[in-house]
């Protein structure tokens, strides 16, 4: 937590570490659906 708060002084950096863990979280989401779709199989 701490190093997230002395981020937030740097907005680019701190839009660029959310657009990481966005795409992240939206590759695991996908990946997850695959998944499910080839266990549905």
């Amino acid at each position: 937590m701490k190093l997230g708060f002395s981020v937030v002084g740097n907005s680019r950096v701190a839009q660029t570490i959310k657009l990481v863990r966005l795409g992240d979280f939206l590759n695991l989401k996908a990946s997850l659906e695959d998944a499910l779709i080839y266990l549905k199989n």
